[in-house]
């Protein structure tokens, strides 16, 4: 599992991964693989966790950030 995290509105209120599960913010967790981000995206589960509108854009970043860890660490 990889947490998806909001950071504080104080310090923006950014969406982002963390692949260490240490950044400081509200989380939520997804598998790893890029069909379960895209079945999230159609869902809008990652807008029902953080209780907030995510815009496209943040999407996008998102999945570019899934596909460079995931290139960094290639599955077994």
């Amino acid at each position: 599992m990889i947490r998806v995290v909001r950071a504080p509105e104080k310090d923006g209120g950014e969406i982002t991964l963390d692949p260490t599960g240490k950044k400081n913010g509200r989380g939520a967790y997804l598998c790893p693989q890029e069909e379960c981000l895209k079945r999230a995206i159609k869902r809008r589960a990652i807008s029902y966790a953080f209780k907030c509108k995510v815009e496209n854009e943040v999407y996008a970043a998102l999945e570019e950030q899934l596909t460079a860890i995931n290139a960094a660490n290639p599955a077994e």
